[in-house]
């Protein structure tokens, strides 16, 4: 079972996906919180954990999409990248 679906639409309709923040160049941010039961379940390795923050008392799943497209890794832009990461310090995430 993934925690994570395939698809940035399937991840925007999700009832577990909330939408954090957009940035100024449309990246949209969405968490998923999970419970230590659930994130110790995820696989090291695995797409899940390509998603997974882990924090001291919380876990948490981040999917960033651009462009209707879920961004698995870097992005092309560095300029999106600082925005997805000053989002993440000022959330402490």
């Amino acid at each position: 079972m993934s925690f994570v679906p395939e698809t940035a639409s399937d991840i925007e309709s999700s009832k577990h996906f909330e939408l954090k923040h957009t940035t100024s160049r449309g990246i949209k941010i969405y968490i998923r919180e999970l419970s230590e039961e659930e994130a110790e379940t995820i696989i090291i390795g695995s797409r899940d954990d390509e998603f997974l923050s882990v924090q001291e008392d919380s876990q948490r799943l981040m999917v960033t999409i651009k462009d209707n497209e879920i961004v698995n890794g870097e992005f092309d832009d560095s300029e999106d990248t600082l925005e997805v990461l000053d989002f993440m310090v000022e959330s402490e995430l």
